[in-house]
């Protein structure tokens, strides 16, 4: 029995995800080459640090939105012939995703907050499992 979550997503779902990536790249894009244009002129108000601090993530974005689109578009499986991908990838960003819930929830004195989203983090961090799971239900 096939699981939902290893299935083909479908050309118009698959070419929606290359346009809503494409618009988050070129959007962040924006945003740092905007940073990095206000840093050679000197017209930021927020303290030198911050904004560097902002340019940094805007390009690491860039770069990785640049990634998955490009794997997007190309069509490329990871080795697991599942996923676009790769499990190293969905895990570390899982990783990720589960520490920055955890800052938010403990900072902002909500951690409550955690229930909300933290099956997201954990599915992505536990994605080898379900991958195995799926290949030996096809089997």
């Amino acid at each position: 029995m096939k699981k939902f979550y290893t299935t083909d997503v479908g050309r118009p779902l698959r070419w929606l995800a290359i346009a809503a990536l494409s618009l988050v790249t070129l959007l962040m894009a924006a945003c740092a080459l905007a940073n990095i244009v206000f840093l050679c002129i000197g017209g930021h108000q927020h303290p030198i640090k911050w904004v560097l601090w902002g340019t940094a993530l805007a390009i690491v974005v860039v770069l990785v939105c640049g990634w998955m689109l490009i794997r997007l578009v190309r069509d490329v499986r990871a080795d697991n012939g599942k996923t676009v991908m790769p499990e190293w990838f969905i895990q570390g960003f899982g990783v990720f995703w589960l520490l920055f819930l955890l800052l938010v929830a403990f900072t902002d004195l909500q951690p409550w907050r955690l229930v909300e989203v933290m099956s997201i983090a954990i599915a992505m961090i536990g994605i080898r499992g379900l991958l195995r799971a799926s290949n030996s239900a096809e089997d």
